[in-house]
């Protein structure tokens, strides 16, 4: 879709009206939705309404139509410049937007109110956990035998969340374009979500960011999904890009999470664990909902994996009626021997306990700069020389075994030192 005429508006739209809807050039680009708007009225850099003139628009929802009057809604848009010249326009780009697959009369946008029914998820890395049987290849000395069907879907995770029912099906089929002389064709994989009552934008965007996280606890890979294709309830369809993910392609993942018998089970372990998750709790476990954040220091990602070991400590303790353990780490410690001493070496497990517990502390009260740790952090009984080794080191046991006890509270296996080798 590059330099296609359409219109667009700030609200939804039945029919076209020219005086009302403005004429915009059209561009997709790698990283954003680009248009560029005959308009400096409705879509101006500055927000001249009111008694607020220069004060920067803030991100909004516009709606419009390509050439071929498939509707468009534009999330998170954003007015880049205004040009006021003699034939004055707007910029306007978007890296989150819903096109519809159908040309529709009237034009129906898809808004905030709309009913979804199915949805499927698309991401190439799920090619990796359910390698697909979708083609069978046979040689002979003399030819080459190419079958391809679509297989039989698989439920691999049935989860009621918010007194609805949400169904993942695993659907495995293949995909083909060229000629007699150039012929391709290559195996897929996607997910078709369904729902047993309507939902909204904002529980899809929440479900596909639960499966972008289980893709990363299989292996440990960073991209995210940036389509989705959505049904709503009256058999309308749109396809839904978030062109702000996976700017950067992945190479094939080098960690499993277990073996591959194990993966529909473990699937359904790890989303229904994570569509657990309330909005309350979203924060503790941030790094993982996370994952693809930019890198952080090393401070703050030892205080948002230690935050994630007292959710998951809370919620071990939960199912054993017990109340709050604030010296937690201990046992995790004694657990995790192995790892302790790759970290800590013969340490007394108490004694770094205390000094771990410290550091989160003084990091939570006193920011950042440290030259001697008090331990403990309030009434101290000694401090405690630190240097950047120790605080690197302590943040990679924390953050390996927050990683171990998730996959712990979820009830999954997975090998302590491939986890330990691999995760960076």
């Amino acid at each position: 879709m590059n330099n296609e005429f359409g219109y667009i508006d700030l609200e939804p739209f039945a029919e076209l009206n020219p005086d009302e809807q403005k004429l915009t050039i059209i561009n997709r680009k790698d990283n954003r939705f680009e248009l560029k708007v005959k308009d400096i009225d409705k879509f101006n850099t500055f927000d001249i309404f009111g008694n607020e003139f220069g004060k920067l628009i803030e991100t909004k929802v516009f709606y419009g139509i390509n050439s071929t009057y498939h509707p468009i809604t534009l999330y998170r848009c954003s007015i880049n410049s205004s040009n006021f010249s003699a034939i004055p326009y707007s910029i306007v780009s978007s890296q989150m937007y819903i096109i519809g697959n159908e040309p529709l009369t009237p034009i129906i946008h898809f808004t905030d109110k709309t009913k979804i029914k199915k949805i499927r998820y698309y991401n190439d890395n799920i090619k990796y956990i359910f390698p697909s049987d979708s083609m069978i290849i046979k040689r002979t000395q003399n030819e080459i035998n190419v079958e391809a069907k679509k297989k039989k879907e698989k439920i691999i995770s049935n989860v009621i969340y918010d007194d609805n029912k949400v169904i993942i099906k695993l659907i495995n089929s293949f995909k083909h374009n060229g000629g007699i002389y150039n012929f391709n064709i290559q195996p897929t994989a996607y997910f078709e979500i369904t729902f047993q009552k309507s939902v909204n934008l904002d529980m899809v965007l929440k479900i596909s960011n639960r499966i972008d996280c289980v893709i990363h606890l299989f292996l440990l890979t960073s991209g995210r999904s940036k389509e989705l294709t959505i049904y709503d309830t009256k058999k309308n369809s749109y396809e839904f890009y978030n062109v702000k993910n996976n700017d950067k392609e992945e190479k094939q993942p080098v960690f499993y999470l277990d073996k591959i018998e194990n993966n529909i089970t473990n699937f359904d372990k790890l989303f229904t664990l994570l569509m657990k998750i309330t909005n309350d709790n979203s924060n503790c476990f941030f790094p993982f909902l996370n994952f693809d954040r930019k890198v952080t220091s090393t401070q703050i990602q030892f205080l948002e994996y230690y935050r994630v070991l007292e959710y998951t400590d809370t919620e071990m303790r939960k199912k054993l009626n017990k109340g709050k353990n604030n010296t937690f780490l201990v046992g995790l410690l004694k657990k995790y021997q192995n790892i302790k001493k790759i970290y800590f070496n013969d340490q007394d497990d108490t004694v770094i306990e205390e000094e771990v517990r410290s550091l989160r502390n003084y990091y939570s009260h006193n920011g950042y700069y440290i030259k001697e740790l008090p331990v403990p952090t309030f009434n101290p009984k000694y401090y405690k020389n630190v240097d950047i080794q120790w605080i690197y080191d302590v943040k990679n046991f924390i953050k390996i075994v927050s990683y171990l006890e998730v996959y712990s509270l979820a009830g999954v296996n997975v090998d302590e030192n491939k986890l330990m080798y691999h995760l960076k």
